[in-house]
């Protein structure tokens, strides 16, 4: 993938986000209202899911893969939380 390419599925992957945040909260997400929801970047997630998730049905490809990105975007953050609030513990003993 060239690095504009790259630098385009970045920039819309980050405007989606909401919108695929949104239904994989709601919990029901099929590859119709990930499709409605995010049509720019299905493509490339039917793509990941295929590579990360071979045995999974072809059209739910797309959905386990937003679904694992979520997962681990929620571990990074929460991640980031107690790192923040260790720093802050820290700064009050000194």
């Amino acid at each position: 993938m060239d690095p504009m390419t790259a630098l385009t599925l970045i920039s819309t992957a980050v405007q989606v986000a909401g919108s695929v945040k949104e239904l994989l909260d709601k919990g029901g997400v099929t590859p119709q209202s990930l499709e409605k929801a995010a049509p720019q970047i299905v493509p490339q997630l039917a793509s990941l899911g295929a590579s990360l998730f071979p045995k999974v049905a072809p059209e739910m490809q797309a959905v386990a893969a937003a679904f694992s990105h979520l997962v681990r975007i929620s571990r990074l953050t929460a991640s980031m939380g107690r790192r923040r609030k260790r720093q802050l513990r820290l700064r009050r003993k000194n």
